[in-house]
């Protein structure tokens, strides 16, 4: 009753096998993919902490950046009140100068620290947050202000913070 050829055996092996050897291949292969994808899992959750935590930097020295600019703006409008009649006080106060330039400088801090996170964006971003605080500076300095110079300063800081942004997100920013 058992009188099997070779033949037959090896039909019948590789009849019982085959079934065996795919599920055992998936498995492999479901327990490669389900690692690859908690390892790209983990990196992504890194990468949108530290890109959160850096657009927190970015708009904070933003923001610290506008209001030292509305600080000298608004001295300049109530200057030119005054000089139209309008009764108004067009002075700066050194204090608020050295406030703002404190929460500009300690913006530019926090943003150095990303710099080395983005190799390809960070120290374009840092050179314009520079150029940022040294256009105020010297608006201190000089106790003259350049508006128009200052918002492009701004604008480029702007565009290379969103560059830094991306490549810390892991993407491309093919916008200028």
């Amino acid at each position: 009753m058992w009188d099997l050829c070779p033949l037959d055996v090896l039909k019948l092996l590789a009849s019982v096998l085959t079934p065996l050897a795919i599920a055992a291949s998936g498995y492999f292969i479901n327990r490669t993919i389900q690692r690859r994808s908690e390892i790209a899992q983990r990196q992504s959750s890194w990468r949108t902490k530290w890109a959160d935590d850096f657009l927190k930097s970015e708009s904070g020295f933003n923001e610290s950046a506008k209001k030292f600019m509305w600080l000298y703006v608004t001295a300049e409008w109530k200057a030119m009140d005054d000089l139209l009649g309008a009764v108004g006080e067009s002075k700066i106060s050194p204090d608020e100068v050295s406030q703002h330039l404190l929460e500009l400088n300690k913006g530019w801090v926090e943003i150095s620290m990303f710099v080395g996170f983005a190799p390809n964006s960070g120290e374009v971003l840092k050179k314009a947050a520079s150029d940022l605080l040294g256009e105020a500076n010297n608006w201190r300095k000089n106790g003259q202000s350049n508006v128009r110079e200052f918002l492009q300063k701004l604008l480029t800081f702007n565009k290379n913070a969103r560059k830094v942004h991306a490549e810390l997100l892991g993407l491309s920013d093919s916008k200028n």
